[in-house]
């Protein structure tokens, strides 16, 4: 078979690629096509940039392992998802580790610089917004973190979470209340 996949095709052309002729190039554009977002899932949850380096590289790892077994009955970037989630949420609970800081992934690259004042409220808040995420139980945070930072539907988030939809609802829900409770001061 010949392996001659173009960056326009679709995720599961390139995966049906891979699958069926071992391409290299089919998996190369996969991975260009999605690392930023996985990286910049795992790095919502788990708020530090070296460990989100390290999951994005172990879920990458995960991923192209089970790719040949991938069987299309979910889209591609939400079967992608879940296991960059599954392998965050076994990361958190064998570290126990808290996120304590978020930082402007973008900041240098866009070269803004506030007022000394501004950075040190805008520094106040991001701490009091990293302290709210990391109280919340790890699949609390993952549904704000699917559904508020990522931007993913109700019903996409629940199945990279593999749970009901009426699940994430109240995952969202309450990880809202709580995060109210907690940033109540910040919201005034």
């Amino acid at each position: 078979m010949t392996c001659d996949p173009i960056g326009e095709a679709d995720d599961l052309s390139l995966v049906r690629s891979y699958q069926q002729s071992g391409c290299e190039r089919a998996r190369e554009i996969l991975v260009a096509r999605h690392v930023g977002a996985v990286r910049n899932l795992i790095y919502s949850m788990v708020l530090d940039a070296n460990m989100a380096d390290d999951l994005t590289q172990e879920t990458w790892l995960k991923a192209l392992r089970h790719l040949p077994r991938f069987n299309g009955q979910a889209a591609f970037s939400t079967w992608l998802f879940r296991i960059a989630m599954n392998t965050t949420y076994t990361c958190l609970a064998r570290s126990r580790r808290i996120p304590q800081s978020l930082e402007s992934q973008h900041e240098d690259e866009l070269g803004t610089h506030m007022p000394p004042d501004r950075e040190a409220l805008r520094a106040e808040l991001d701490a009091a917004i990293a302290a709210s995420l990391s109280a919340l139980s790890p699949k609390l945070r993952g549904a704000i973190v699917l559904t508020t930072v990522q931007g993913l539907s109700t019903l996409e988030a629940a199945k990279i979470e593999g749970c009901s939809i009426g699940t994430m609802y109240w995952r969202i829900h309450t990880a809202r209340k709580l995060m109210q409770k907690r940033l109540r001061e910040w919201l005034e």
